[in-house]
């Protein structure tokens, strides 16, 4: 039996090491199509999404920021788009839109992915050997290879879902489903949403029936940070009728997050209508009074005081002034109004103290 179990073991380990080897090799493969050499850079070119055509490195000034020369010897630099050129990304026709792809190797293995558009301004102090455009087929093999490695996931799927290939969609969707790395899955999921448009969306929309709770909950944020309109209701309904209170509590936070007009990219974007922000903060109002969950109507009521000042303000008043509800829904409500430093929210307590000593 012993014998019986050593060779089988034997056999095992062999095959372990020849599958290990052949995949190995397969990724070796790919990279000497692409030419990788032993160390040093290289970059190419593919045809890209209009959305990712601008990427470059960014300098942050508090709430603006502005274009940086990308230094491929330095491992610090954030990456987004130019503001100069924010405006203009949509103009970008389908056709002339370029991504370039930086790699770098060290004693063969592959180290560094970087994807910037055509017109960053990039340097280095080593040399980098430019290959020209290549076929999409040929650059999103060599990505899909690369991001099975921990340090090279973001990048990786970051640059595949730049990809104007409808075969980009494709591998994201097999990542997607691989639940063999949850950080794989969540930045393909993060990454699909971010560039793929309405194919995104909708494979973000379907990761909301995964049987894990926190990749909903990943989701949720990946479809917040949506530009389509249909964001809205999804939240809305995931924050309804998810069986897992974490999900529906963090579906009306990011519903709320929804409603600000953001500046963190150093462009305001065109804030919600008064009464689009009204219909959010009715349906997370809603949450309070009919979720039986005491952890959903907590966070419910932290969502309010994310929205935009004065609304945040009006819906915490207005939870406070109401006595059928909770004392622990309007002691949170009372809790979140005092850290505002809108008027309306310091005007009321003002007012409030002074009825109290009066």
């Amino acid at each position: 039996m012993k014998t019986i179990f050593a060779a089988v073991r034997n056999r095992f380990i062999a095959l372990t090491i020849a599958l290990g080897s052949m995949i190995n090799q397969a990724a070796f493969a790919n990279d000497a199509l692409l030419k990788i050499p032993e160390n040093g850079w290289i970059s190419f070119d593919v045809a890209s999404v209009p959305a990712a055509a601008n990427w470059c490195c960014i300098e942050w000034d508090r709430d603006a920021r502005a274009p940086q020369t990308c230094d491929l010897d330095r491992n610090d630099q954030g990456f987004g788009i130019d503001n100069a050129k924010q405006s203009g990304v949509s103009s970008v026709s389908t056709e002339s839109a370029r991504l370039r792809v930086y790699v770098q190797s060290q004693q063969g293995q592959v180290k560094q992915i970087r994807s910037y558009g055509l017109n960053c301004a990039v340097t280095s102090a080593q040399a980098v050997r430019d290959l020209g455009q290549i076929e999409p087929q040929i650059s999103l093999k060599f990505l899909q290879d690369h991001s099975k490695a921990p340090k090279l996931i973001d990048a990786s799927l970051a640059t595949i879902a730049a990809h104007l290939s409808a075969e980009a969609d494709a591998i994201l969707r097999r990542l997607i489903a691989d639940e063999s790395s949850l950080k794989r899955r969540r930045n393909a999921l993060f990454w699909a949403g971010q560039l793929r448009g309405d194919t995104g969306f909708a494979m973000a929309r379907a990761a909301l029936n995964d049987v894990s709770a926190n990749f909903r909950r990943h989701a949720l944020f990946v479809i917040s940070q949506s530009k389509d309109p249909r964001h809205v209701a999804v939240l809305t309904a995931a924050g309804q009728s998810d069986s897992n209170p974490k999900v529906r509590g963090e579906a009306w936070f990011w519903l709320a997050q929804s409603s600000q007009s953001s500046t963190a990219s150093g462009q305001a974007s065109a804030a919600l209508d008064s009464a689009a922000i009204k219909r959010n903060a009715q349906a997370i109002r809603q949450a309070i009074t009919t979720d039986p969950d005491s952890y959903v109507q907590e966070h419910a009521v932290f969502a309010l005081s994310q929205l935009p000042k004065s609304h945040a303000s009006t819906e915490l008043i207005a939870l406070l002034e109401d006595r059928t509800l909770s004392k622990v829904v309007r002691e949170r409500a009372l809790f979140w109004l005092a850290q505002s430093e809108d008027d309306i929210a310091q005007a009321y307590l003002a007012a409030a103290l002074s009825a109290r000593d009066d």
